[in-house]
């Protein structure tokens, strides 16, 4: 049985409409949130008018304006092994598709140099130390090599917006298409997660094209929209390892299409048939799942180098592991194995998947059922279910939510006028659905060959059902998505359930029914919501991470939300900038260069340059990656996390000194103190001070008897076990957050940097005061 063809359907509007509303305007939206997102991360001007010898040193931060993220490096430098060496030891554990696509200049450009493959950091799977070497200690070109990573990334964010222009279009027109495409261009979220290399907008991506393409080809089967539906649902599979989540969203459409009394045309060529019954469909589905399980598994061993070893080295193998070796990961929190271990026992003993995929699945499930993370100043290993609803409460701008509403009022309001003409009008033949220029869909979309059909309906619940139907890959995603963020216990971030902003934007598009009815009331309303995402994304360039609205305010997002949600470790060229500005770094400005870093970072040999700056009352604790000592912010360095991205990298090997009045300058992420082990976590217990108080006294005594006229004065190393001298450092650095907590920052970088101006009585106050104590015993997480 053949469907007739619909006529080509004449666009008929004025050249000017087709222009606004069509591909000029959606390209200038595009090109805005490239140049913005770059520009938020990097100073374009000083980029063009750079020397372009000068682009090459490894030292300066000339046209950086944002370090890399925590998480950037190892997706960076990871993607480069991956093309260079054909080896996976640097993250594994995350997307092998982004880690690629991010490296994919500079592997072309090559250059860079690599830490010999049969050193130690390579046999231990230590990642970070890799990195470490590959950006401060080999020569690399830092900057050049971040820049280009970071432009492919914004790429991903721009295929992302094209998606939710086209869906939208298809869904509800050309002017909701461009609302929709709109109001994600200027989304401070968008904005904040696009020039940052990591997975989350690459799986964004995939998630909505591969169930919007699996939706089109259960309902018109050809051999591109079969493989459409293949290969995105592969590239959804390494692009992060929540993407099989996407299973119980296929599930879900399955039943739904079975459930459905629709037919699903095959065609092959001129063939075509339509198949029917429900028997047939369910045989013809089974076949789809079928080839698409076989072609995921395909891309993943190509994108893996048809390798099952994540070793390239045979030679290595026997005593080379991971960053957590295999035997760790077999265990779970109970010291038990489970269903995870003999899963993946059983997939590596019959090398039915590459080693580091494997290795990937069995990490992200285990790392997964605890993390610390924050909330309003109280902190917990297995999260809140409310945690992602919050955050998406304060870090979305006001004129979204307004646009939610009045999109939900245009959909209820062209559902109920949907009821009122199918009752007044017969059932549409074939004749009128194939001959009629204006006609559009069951739900409002633009007709087409392959839209999804269903059944004439005369009554509000059939109309319902329909529109649900036809959006059903959108909700499908959003509410199995958001079921799974609410249950889970990594809340560390907003950008976890990035995959469900497409979802959102497109079901913004329908506000725009108000404008092409220019309704008087509320078509102001709609314009007045994009407006304010506007004002939101302009006014908070370029810190789009460190976003809060009304409700909270950036100033005060620290107090809410730390980690990916506002301070990420970006702010290392701001703090220099800071110190700049106020006389603070002069006489040591230029950064720790060549064998004098590499021995601070090993060794701790300080040189002479690096002494000096010692003596300045400046005092960092940092969170991040990025060296700022390498990049020339010199402070006395307080607990910092990472250790490996700071000199003394072991516990214990941190400089101990008095600390006194000065500038501090602490990252809103070290001020919770969640990640300072041993810290209390943002707590100030009993046994806390019982400890600090004998410590305190103890090195005191030390302190007192140092010359203050040293430069720099003598550092303490030697006067207590490794334990007991890292101990009292944390724990005078959480009794000093403790403090500083209760008081107003005196200024702030980018709002995730907070600086403190300490006198000596305030810091005498800080460490001797009385401050109300917590019991020992944590509350139940």
């Amino acid at each position: 049985m053949s469907q007739a063809t619909p006529s080509p359907k004449i666009d008929t509007r004025p050249v000017w409409r087709r222009m606004a509303f069509g591909w000029p305007a959606v390209v200038v939206l595009l090109a805005t949130h490239y140049l913005m997102a770059l520009s938020s991360v990097t100073d374009l001007g000083a980029w063009l008018t750079a020397d372009p010898a000068g682009k090459s040193s490894p030292y300066e931060l000339t046209y950086t304006r944002q370090s890399h993220t925590f998480d950037e490096p190892t997706h960076m430098v990871g993607g480069y092994t991956y093309w260079r060496l054909n080896d996976y030891r640097i993250l594994p554990e995350n997307g092998n598709l982004p880690q690629r696509f991010f490296a994919i200049p500079s592997a072309i450009r090559g250059g860079y140099e690599l830490p010999p493959h049969d050193q130690g950091v390579w046999r231990r799977g230590a990642e970070w130390t890799l990195v470490l070497q590959f950006f401060y200690t080999l020569g690399n070109d830092y900057e050049s090599f971040v820049f280009s990573a970071r432009c492919m990334a914004i790429l991903l964010s721009v295929f992302v917006l094209i998606v939710v222009w086209v869906w939208t279009k298809r869904l509800f027109g050309p002017e909701a298409a461009l609302l929709a495409l709109t109001v994600a261009t200027f989304s401070p979220t968008m904005l904040a997660n696009a020039s940052i290399c990591t997975s989350d907008m690459a799986v964004t991506l995939f998630f909505a094209m591969s169930l919007g393409a699996l939706w089109r080809a259960l309902h018109r089967l050809t051999p591109w929209t079969l493989l459409a539906s293949c290969v995105t649902a592969g590239l959804l599979q390494v692009a992060k390892f929540n993407g099989l989540l996407v299973l119980p969203m296929v599930a879900a459409l399955l039943t739904i299409r079975l459930a459905a009394a629709t037919p699903i045309t095959v065609q092959v060529g001129r063939w075509q048939r339509e198949i029917v019954g429900r028997a047939a469909r369910a045989g013809v589905f089974a076949g789809v799942f079928v080839t698409h399980v076989l072609v995921v598994i395909a891309i993943i061993w190509a994108f893996y180098g048809f390798r099952y070893s994540y070793n390239a080295y045979p030679e290595e193998r026997a005593d080379s592991h991971l960053n957590d070796t295999w035997d760790a990961l077999r265990i779970n929190r109970a010291g038990q194995e489970d269903i995870f271990t003999h899963t993946i026992d059983f997939a590596r003993e019959h090398e039915l998947l590459p080693e580091a995929y494997l290795y990937g699945v069995l990490f992200v499930q285990r790392h997964s059922v605890a993390r610390t993370s924050y909330l309003n100043g109280e902190w917990r290993t297995t999260g809140w279910w409310y945690f992602f609803p919050y955050c998406f409460a304060v870090k979305t701008p006001v004129g979204v939510f307004l646009l939610i509403l009045l999109a939900a009022a245009a959909i209820a309001q062209r559902l109920a006028e949907r009821v009122g003409a199918h009752a007044t009008r017969p059932p549409p033949t074939d004749t009128d659905s194939s001959n009629s220029s204006d006609s559009s869909d069951e739900d409002g979309a633009a007709p087409s060959t392959d839209a999804p059909t269903v059944e004439h309906a005369s009554t509000r619940g059939e109309v319902i059902r329909q529109a649900l139907y036809r959006t059903a890959p959108l909700w499908v995603l959003a509410v199995i998505y958001w079921a799974f963020a609410m249950t889970a216990n990594l809340n560390i971030g907003l950008r976890h359930v990035l995959p469900t902003y497409p979802v959102m934007y497109i079901f913004i598009g329908a506000a725009a029914e108000w404008v092409i009815r220019r309704h008087r009331l509320l078509r102001p309303l709609v314009i007045l919501g994009v407006m304010l995402v506007v004002i939101a994304s302009v006014s908070i360039w370029p810190h789009y991470l460190a976003y809060f609205n009304v409700t909270v305010g950036p100033k005060n997002g620290y107090r809410h939300l730390v980690d990916s949600n506002l301070d990420w470790g970006q702010e290392v060229p701001g703090v220099i900038h800071w110190l700049d500005d106020h006389g603070l770094n002069e006489g040591w400005r230029s950064p720790i260069k060549g064998d004098a870093f590499k021995n601070w970072l090993t060794e701790h040999d300080l040189d002479p340059q690096v002494n000096a700056a010692q003596g300045a009352r400046v005092y960092l604790a940092y969170f991040g990656s990025a060296n700022p000592y390498y990049h020339g912010v010199h402070a006395r360095q307080l607990p910092s996390y990472y250790m490996h991205a700071m000199p003394g990298v072991a516990p214990g090997g941190l400089e101990l000194y008095p600390l006194t009045g000065g500038t501090y300058l602490i990252s809103a992420t070290q001020l919770s103190n969640i990640y300072v082990e041993h810290s209390g976590r943002g707590r100030w217990t009993v046994s806390n001070q019982r400890y600090f108080d004998v410590m305190h006294q103890k090195y005191s005594a030390v302190f007192a008897r140092l010359d203050p006229k040293a430069k720099p004065p003598v550092l303490i190393r030697d006067q207590g076990s490794g334990d007991e001298y890292w101990g009292y450092q944390i724990l005078r650095f959480a009794r000093l957050c403790q403090y500083l907590k209760q008081r107003e920052p005196d200024d702030t970088i980018g709002y995730g940097m907070l600086i403190y101006q300490l006198t000596d009585e305030e810091v005498d106050r800080a460490l001797n005061s009385a401050i109300p104590l917590e019991p020992d015993q944590l509350p139940p997480h």
